[in-house]
């Protein structure tokens, strides 16, 4: 045996003790693969639509703060830059969700004037969305890595203007998604675990579903062996009242029918080797008689009369045996008719 086939041999065993082949190996390709990845695609879209929500959730969010904030001021103190400096600072100081994102009020150059957190007055934003803001005149958006801080935020600006309509400055609202992307992590954690106990579940399920297939399939290969073997009126335990309990019913009925069709046949071939000895015992015994005494004319005749009318019979029989197979198909019928029993005894009695 050559390495490949050594390595092909190697490879059918481990299969088969690890049982991944045949009607397994389809069955898991065919119908759990497709199940696993249909799994694996809801899971992401999951993934994906989750995070979507969120994102959107905040940003819709900071965007009606900071309409809501700017048209406040646009209405109520823009008449004159003092009038907006001083509510914009009494504002931000009294600003109570501090804690979860900073608000700041921007000037026309889009500096920082005030913060509710402190830490970024005086400062330009890094991110492009105050600058945006400013040149179309509504509520802009940034959503990335801020490269001063270097950290994951969202920010939305609105602009805030002169009653004349002049630029006046803006408002600015500004959240971590730190901690979001941590919820959005254990969520993500949640789907994936949720995804290997259901694939580990359907993949033992229909392994239990599988062995209960395969193993009375094995078993009725089996009995198919043996039937070709010649081991007929083998017959297997029926477990199962479904379908595979019925093919092993047809099968142990088909076993069964083997059998006694082999009976048939053997006690068929018996009775032919018998019923064609006796014509042939009676021609070789008169052929014997004759050669042994070829004077007697008389019963020579005779002799020769009996071996005529004794191979005329072993040639009846012959037409009988081909007639067997037509009575069997049903294209031969059989008649009756009366004969001379007591001609048939002495032709008999005669020929012996």
């Amino acid at each position: 045996m050559s390495d490949p086939q050594r390595k092909k041999t190697k490879i059918e065993s481990l299969a088969a003790r690890i049982g991944f082949y045949g009607i397994k190996k389809r069955w898991f390709l065919n119908n759990i693969s497709v199940i696993l990845l249909a799994m694996f695609l809801i899971v992401a879209v999951a993934a994906v639509s989750l995070t979507y929500y969120y994102y959107t959730s905040v940003e819709t969010s900071l965007e009606t703060r900071a309409n809501t904030t700017s048209k406040f001021l646009n209405r109520y103190f823009s008449a004159s830059y003092t009038e907006f400096y001083e509510y914009s600072k009494r504002m931000v100081e009294d600003f109570s969700l501090s804690d979860r994102l900073e608000m700041q009020v921007l000037d026309s150059s889009g500096k920082v004037m005030f913060s509710s957190t402190g830490l970024t007055a005086g400062t330009v934003p890094s991110t492009g969305e105050v600058d945006d803001s400013f040149s179309s005149g509504q509520s802009e958006t940034f959503n990335g890595y801020d490269v001063t801080t270097d950290e994951k935020v969202m920010a939305v600006t609105a602009p805030v203007y002169y009653q004349s309509g002049r630029l006046i400055g803006g408002i600015r609202y500004v959240t971590s998604l730190k901690l979001l992307d941590v919820q959005l992590n254990k969520i993500y954690l949640v789907l994936l675990g949720f995804l290997v106990v259901l694939s580990a579940t359907i993949i033992v399920s229909n392994s239990f579903f599988l062995r209960s297939i395969v193993n009375p399939v094995l078993k009725i290969n089996e009995l198919a062996r043996k039937i070709t073997g010649g081991q007929y009126g083998a017959r297997l335990n029926i477990e199962y009242s479904d379908e595979i309990g019925e093919l092993c019913e047809t099968l142990n009925n088909m076993s069964a029918e083997l059998a006694r069709m082999e009976k048939v046949k053997n006690d068929f071939i018996s009775s032919v080797s018998h019923e064609l000895r006796t014509p042939l015992t009676a021609i070789n015994g008169w052929t014997e008689t004759i050669a042994a005494d070829t004077t007697d004319r008389e019963l020579a005749a005779a002799g020769l009369k009996i071996i005529q009318k004794e191979t005329r019979r072993l040639s009846q029989m012959v037409e009988e045996l081909l007639d067997f197979s037509r009575i069997e198909s049903g294209a031969l019928k059989l008649q009756t008719e009366r004969f001379d029993l007591r001609g048939d005894l002495y032709d008999a009695v005669r020929a012996l």
